[in-house]
C-alpha cells in the first residue's frame, strides 16, 4: 500500500506544539484524546484533562486552547481536576498519584497518598485550600489538611465498593458515592462515614450538594437521585433518560447540569433543584456516538462540557445554548492518499471522505454512501475512486465534489482499490473478490485463479503487473493483467495486510503478530524483520516510504514505526496519543501524516529529525495493556490480545454501547506477559449479536483498559 492510514484532525483552531517530536493534529481540533473532566477558573479561563496524560487550557474562552500530551511523561488517564483558587490545582487519575499545580496548570508535580493505595484514583475534592479528599477504586477515602501535602486514609474503610465520586457542602458535611447504588455520608469531615440506602443497585458516578441538606446523585441507566436530609434518604427522579449519567453540577440552589452518553451526548437541565429535568440539544450530528463526561461551571453564566474524541461544549447564557468548541468528523478512518504535497483525500466509515487542499484544512465531502469506505484512490487531482462495504465503488471526475457509484455488483466487502493509469485498476476484498476495470471503471469484471478468503491490499506496478496479499500470508502476483495469477512464498502465515514498492524491484509487506517484510528482487523472496515480543499480536498496518531509505508504518496504541535506511533499523515514534493508527502516507523524508482510530484522528509531522522519545524497537518493556482487535472491523470472529506486567485476577467483558453486557469472555487468573482470546461474536447465551459498534474492556484489580470495535455482518 502507498499510504499509511492516521489520525485525522482538521484545522481551524490555534494550537500549540503538541509532541516533543512534531505530530499535530488536524483532525478533530483542538485535539481528539478523550477528555474526563473540566475545571472552570473564570468567564475566559478553562482546564481540561484526559486520557494519555493530556491537559489542555484555554484563557479566552475557549476560542483557542493549548494543550500537551503526557505531561511529566504520564501515559494514564487523569480522571478528575478540582481547582481551589486561579494557580493552585489537582488532579487524579490511574495509579495512586495526585497531581499538584501552583501556576494555573503550566507544571505539575506528583504525589503518593499511601503506600498501599495502588488503585485507580477517580475523584478530588478540596473544601478549601488546605481541606480535601480523595476516592477511588479501593473504596478508601483519603484526606488531606494541609494543601495535600499529606493524605490520611479515613478509617474505618467505608466500603468495599469502588468510589467514583466525592462532593462536600463545607469542611464537615460531605458524601461520597460509588458502584452497586453506594452512598455513604459524613457530617464530621471524615471522621466517621455512614452508609446509606440508595434504593438501587446502579452504578452511581457523581454526587453534588446544593445545601447543606439537598444533594443530587447521578448514575447509570439514566439514574438521578436526591437527598433533602444530608444524604440519610435518598428519592429517584425521573430523568427522561435510559442512558448513562457521568457527571452532575450545580451554579445555585435551583439550576444544575447532568451530563453522559448518547449518539450526540446527554446535557439534562434542572431550574428547580432536581425534582424535574429536561433534555438539552447539543451541536453535535454525525455517526459518532458521544460520550460527554464531565460539566463544571465558573459562574451563573458560563460553563464547559468535554468528553469523548476531545469533545467540547460552552455556554454563554447560563446553558440555554451550547456552543461547540471542538470541531471534525469523529469516524473511523481507514485510508489516505495524497496527489500532490497539499491536495489529499482520507476514507472511512459511514461513507465519509474528507479533503485538503492545502494538507491542513479538511473539509467533508458529500459521496452519497452510508458504507464504510475502506480504501481511497487518486490520480490525479480531479480523478479518484473509492471502495468500502457491501462491494461498494463510487467515482469522482471533480476531486470529489461529486461521486457516482460504480458498483459491479458483488456482496463482498471492498478492502482495496488501486489504479495504474486513468484505465486500469483492481478492486479486492473479503472471499477472493477481484474485480479489474479497462475503462475507468466503468464496468468491472471479475477475475478468478485466488483462494476464497481475505484479499487486502493490491500494488499496482502498471496495468499488467501487481502484487496483492491477503490472510494466512497469501500473495499473488500477476505480470498479464490478472488472467494469471501466480503464488509467492511470503515465508509467513500471518495476514499480510499492506504492501508497497518504491520501485519495481525495492518493497515491503506487514501484517499480523508484528509481521514486516522486504523484498529487493520484486516479491520473488522476502526476509522478515523482527520486531520484538511486544509487537507480537499487534499488527503492523499502513506501509509508506518515501524513497528508497525513508519510510513509516503504523503500530500499536499510538505509535509510529519509523526507518531511514531502508527497513534494516526501525525506531518507535510514541505519539502521545492512545489511539491505534492504521495507516501512514510519507509526503518526504520529514512530512508524513498518520490516520485511524475511531474517533478520525488525523496527525501530521513535518520535522524529519529523530524524536528524542524514539527508541529502538527492541527495546520497549512490557506494560499493561489492551490491544486493538484483530481483524477489525470483523465478521464473524476476532482476535483481541492484553498484556500483563505482573500476574493476578483478570477479566474481558464485551458491552454494547448502552453499557450492557453482551459477553463475558475471561475471569480468572492470569501470568506475566501477553495473552488472546477470540470473539466468535456471539452473546453470553451463544446468540449470534447484530452489526454494530461493541466496547470491549479489560479489568484487573488495579487498572481497567477500554477500547471499541466493529461487527460487520
Amino acid at each position: 500500500m502507498k499510504k499509511i492510514i492516521c489520525l485525522l484532525m482538521i484545522a481551524m483552531i490555534p494550537t500549540m506544539e503538541l509532541f516533543a517530536q512534531d505530530w499535530q493534529w488536524q483532525n478533530p481540533l483542538p485535539q481528539g484524546v478523550t477528555l474526563f473532566t473540566v475545571h472552570a477558573l473564570d468567564a475566559n479561563t478553562a482546564i481540561a484533562m484526559g486520557e494519555r496524560g493530556t491537559v489542555l487550557k484555554t484563557t479566552d474562552g475557549g476560542i483557542s486552547w493549548s494543550y500537551k500530551h503526557e505531561i511529566n511523561d504520564e501515559v494514564s488517564a487523569f480522571e478528575e481536576v478540582h481547582f481551589v483558587d486561579a494557580n493552585t490545582g489537582f488532579a487524579v487519575g490511574t495509579g495512586d498519584r495526585i497531581y499538584k499545580t501552583v501556576d494555573g496548570g503550566a507544571t505539575w508535580v506528583a504525589s503518593t497518598v499511601a503506600a498501599s493505595a495502588v488503585s485507580t484514583l477517580l475523584d478530588i475534592y478540596f473544601a478549601d485550600d488546605q481541606t480535601g479528599w480523595t476516592v477511588g477504586k479501593s473504596g478508601n477515602i483519603y484526606k488531606t489538611t494541609n494543601g495535600g501535602g499529606e493524605w490520611a486514609q479515613q478509617l474505618p474503610k467505608a466500603t468495599q465498593e469502588a468510589l467514583e465520586g466525592v462532593h462536600f457542602w463545607d469542611e464537615n458535611i460531605g458524601c461520597a458515592v460509588g458502584r452497586r447504588g453506594t452512598i455513604v455520608t459524613t457530617s464530621d469531615g471524615g471522621a466517621t462515614w455512614t452508609a446509606q440506602t440508595s434504593g438501587t443497585s446502579e452504578r452511581i458516578y457523581s454526587v453534588h450538594f446544593v445545601s447543606a441538606a439537598i444533594a443530587i446523585a447521578v448514575g447509570n441507566r439514566g439514574l438521578i437521585l436526591k437527598t433533602s436530609d444530608g444524604g440519610t434518604s435518598w428519592q429517584r427522579k425521573t430523568s427522561g433518560s435510559s442512558q448513562l449519567l457521568q457527571d452532575v453540577f450545580f451554579i445555585n440552589e435551583l439550576a444544575g447540569w447532568a451530563v453522559g452518553f448518547d449518539d450526540d451526548g446527554i446535557v439534562l437541565k434542572t431550574t428547580d433543584a432536581g425534582e424535574s429535568w429536561t433534555a438539552q440539544t447539543t451541536p453535535f450530528t454525525g455517526p459518532e456516538d458521544r460520550w460527554l463526561h464531565s460539566v463544571h461551571f465558573a459562574d451563573a453564566m458560563n460553563g464547559w462540557i468535554v468528553g469523548s474524541a476531545g469533545s467540547i461544549l460552552r455556554t454563554t447564557d447560563g446553558g440555554d445554548t451550547w456552543v461547540a468548541q471542538s470541531q471534525g468528523a469523529l469516524v473511523a478512518l481507514q485510508d489516505i492518499d495524497f496527489v500532490s504535497d497539499s491536495r489529499g483525500w482520507v476514507a472511512g466509515a459511514q461513507g465519509v471522505i474528507l479533503h485538503t487542499e492545502n494538507g491542513v484544512n479538511w473539509k467533508q465531502q458529500n459521496t452519497g454512501t452510508t458504507q464504510w469506505l475502506f480504501s481511497v484512490e487518486f490520480i490525479d487531482e480531479n480523478t479518484g475512486w473509492a471502495a468500502g462495504g457491501s462491494g461498494t465503488i463510487i467515482h469522482t471526475t471533480d476531486g470529489g465534489e461529486n461521486w457516482v457509484d460504480q458498483s459491479p455488483g458483488t456482496i463482498w466487502q471492498f478492502n482495496c482499490i488501486r489504479f495504474a493509469d486513468a484505465n486500469t485498476g483492481w478492486a479486492i476484498g473479503a472471499q477472493g473478490v477481484l474485480f479489474r476495470t479497462t475503462n475507468r471503471g466503468a464496468n468491472w469484471a471479475a477475475q478468478s485463479g485466488l483462494p476464497i478468503t481475505s484479499l487486502n491490499e493490491i500494488h499496482v506496478f502498471d496495468a499488467n503487473t501487481a502484487i496483492l496479499v491477503g490472510a494466512n500470508g497469501l500473495m499473488y502476483k500477476t505480470s498479464d493483467g490478472g488472467t494469471n495469477w501466480v503464488p509467492l512464498t511470503s515465508g509467513t502465515g500471518n495476514a499480510l495486510i499492506d504492501i508497497t514498492f518504491v520501485d519495481d524491484t525495492l518493497g515491503w509487506a506487514a501484517g499480523g503478530n508484528g509481521t514486516l517484510l522486504k523484498t529487493t528482487d520484486g516479491g520473488t523472496s522476502w526476509t522478515p524483520y523482527d520486531l520484538g515480543s511486544d509487537y507480537l499480536f499487534t499488527a503492523v498496518t499502513g506501509l509508506s516510504f518515501s524513497d528508497a531509505n525513508n519510510g513509516w508504518a503504523a503500530g500499536r496504541q499510538g505509535e509510529v514505526l519509523r526507518t531511514s535506511d531502508g527497513g534494516a533499523n526501525w525506531t518507535v515514534e510514541p505519539l502521545g496519543i492512545f489511539v491505534d493508527l492504521g495507516v501512514t502516507y510519507a509526503i518526504d523524508a520529514g512530512r508524513v501524516y498518520a490516520t485511524g482510530g475511531f474517533a478520525g484522528a488525523i496527525l501530521m509531522r513535518s520535522d524529519g529529525a529523530t524524536s528524542v522519545a524514539a527508541r529502538d524497537i527492541h527495546g520497549t518493556p512490557q506494560t499493561f495493556a489492551l490491544h486493538q482487535n484483530y481483524p477489525n472491523p470483523f465478521n464473524p470472529s476476532t482476535t483481541i490480545s492484553y498484556t500483563l506486567q505482573q500476574p493476578g485476577e483478570v477479566e474481558i467483558t464485551i458491552f454494547d454501547l448502552l453499557g450492557r453486557q453482551v459477553r463475558r469472555l475471561i475471569q480468572g487468573t492470569k501470568g506475566v506477559g501477553v495473552h488472546t482470546v477470540v470473539w466468535d461474536g456471539r452473546d453470553n447465551r451463544g446468540k449470534t449479536v447484530s452489526s454494530g459498534v461493541y466496547l470491549y474492556k479489560l479489568s484487573t484489580g488495579e487498572q481497567v483498559r477500554t477500547r471499541r470495535m466493529v461487527l460487520l455482518r
